[in-house]
């Protein structure tokens, strides 16, 4: 959180630069799976800010990238990589 507000005071004070912030999906976008790329394609057209979405429907590639940290798959991880693909 204290690196978001010093890069953002910074931004405000450098305009030759350009920042990013990522945003995070609300719960109900996370589990709606495909039907999530429609949602974020009509929020796009209506919204004036630049946006990338990086989806992947591979839950064998996924759930492979989880296992190799073993600390990160846990219950709830593994549930999330099952339902939201």
């Amino acid at each position: 959180v204290a690196v978001y507000h010093g890069v953002r005071r910074l931004a405000q004070t450098r305009r030759d630069c350009r920042f990013y912030a990522l945003e995070t999906a609300p719960h109900y976008r996370r589990y709606i799976g495909a039907f999530d790329v429609l949602c974020a394609a009509v929020r796009a057209r209506f919204d004036p800010r630049p946006s990338v979405l990086v989806a992947s429907l591979d839950v064998r590639g996924c759930y492979a990238a989880l296992a190799a940290h073993a600390s990160q798959l846990v219950w709830f991880r593994r549930l999330f990589v099952v339902f939201s693909a």
